[in-house]
């Protein structure tokens, strides 16, 4: 069962870079995948119970507050940038992770998927034609990449829920 879990998810992660890289918008059913097959999980192992999602969103609550604050206090207008840097697909895809990965794992990869995101901009900022990051498309690369490593290396783990600090 958590083979064929860890496929849909990785199809579900590859398209979702795919289509965020190469058109700036990703379809609907991409987004909620991981979600899906997190609500899956949840049903077939108690490993993830609803503690586990319920800090994962607010997790996920705080670090859109301070982006919208941020964005806010900076354009110094009642009206904030935030849609124009933070698109629905962003906020879906990391809403959808929350039934999937332990809070510590969910940080790890908002911070190594920003990293990366931040890198991707300045090796290609000359060529981009909108001075934004494909959040959503980078954080679900960065995650496709930690599946990859995590299956093969320790194929009987979950790499989603295992944190990696104990």
């Amino acid at each position: 069962m958590n083979t064929i879990l860890y496929i849909v998810l990785g199809i579900a992660l590859f398209m979702i870079l795919y289509q965020d890289l190469k058109d700036r918008a990703v379809e609907v059913l991409w987004l909620l995948l991981p979600g899906i097959t997190g609500v899956v999980y949840l049903i077939s192992d108690s490993a993830n119970n609803i503690e586990t999602t319920l800090y994962n969103l607010a997790l996920i609550t705080v670090l859109y507050a301070v982006v919208y604050l941020y964005f806010l206090l900076k354009s110094k207008i009642k009206q904030t940038r935030f849609q124009s840097f933070i698109g629905a697909g962003d906020v879906v895809f990391h809403l959808s992770l929350c039934t999937v990965m332990s809070p510590v794992s969910l940080v790890t990869l908002i911070v190594f998927g920003n990293i990366a995101g931040l890198l991707l901009l300045l090796l290609k900022q000359a060529k981009l034609t909108r001075n934004s990051i494909p959040l959503a498309g980078i954080h679900s690369g960065t995650l496709f990449v930690w599946l990859l490593f995590a299956v093969f290396l320790s194929p009987n783990s979950n790499p989603l829920l295992i944190p990696l600090a104990q």
